[in-house]
């Protein structure tokens, strides 16, 4: 009986040690299973963190590409439409000229009547005792010839609406006249006051 008895608790402690052998396999593969989860997920976020730093860099890349091409194309469209307004008043400028060279030629009554007029508002805005003309050369006479006229309509008009008396006496410098950078071919006076 000692041998069966033996034998029974050896087969007891076997299956007691084979228990325990499989509780602590069982209790490491879900320990390992654990850490490999845990280690999955911290994997798996990182990866998904890394991702995302890296698709936004990327979006925000594209966004500042996708800005900089509209940029690009909105200052090419305001560069032609400048383009396109410069040329316009260039052409403008030129009818302009034109037009003024033969409506204002200055043997009309229309330049005689512009030139009288230009002469009083010069008159109204520096209100001085004297004011010396540059005209044209070869328009002395004509500018000599409505002298009075002006001064006539520049003391009606300062009386009008001042209710002063103001007198301004004009001189045509007879030297020195207009050159074509001050816009000779056009005509007109320059007025200084001294």
């Amino acid at each position: 009986m000692n041998n069966m008895q033996h034998d029974t608790d050896a087969f007891e402690l076997k299956r007691m040690m084979r228990q325990e052998a499989h509780e602590l396999a069982f209790e490491f593969q879900v320990k390992g299973q654990r850490r490999f989860m845990d280690k999955r997920d911290a994997l798996v976020q990182e990866y998904k963190v890394t991702n995302n730093r890296v698709h936004n860099d990327r979006m925000d890349k594209l966004n500042i590409d996708t800005k900089i091409v509209i940029s690009q194309k909105q200052n090419e469209t305001r560069l032609k439409k400048l383009t396109v307004r410069s040329e316009q008043l260039q052409r403008v400028r030129g009818d302009i000229k034109n037009r003024i060279m033969t409506d204002l030629a200055a043997d009309t009554d229309l330049y005689r009547e512009t030139v009288k007029n230009m002469i009083v508002q010069g008159m109204i805005r520096l209100i001085e005792n004297e004011v010396e003309l540059k005209v044209r050369e070869g328009e002395q006479e004509l500018i000599n010839g409505m002298l009075d006229e002006c001064s006539e309509q520049y003391a009606e008009i300062m009386l009008r609406e001042t209710l002063k008396v103001y007198e301004c006496k004009l001189n045509v410098c007879e030297t020195v006249f207009l050159k074509k950078e001050e816009g000779s071919e056009y005509g007109g006076v320059m007025m200084y006051a001294h």
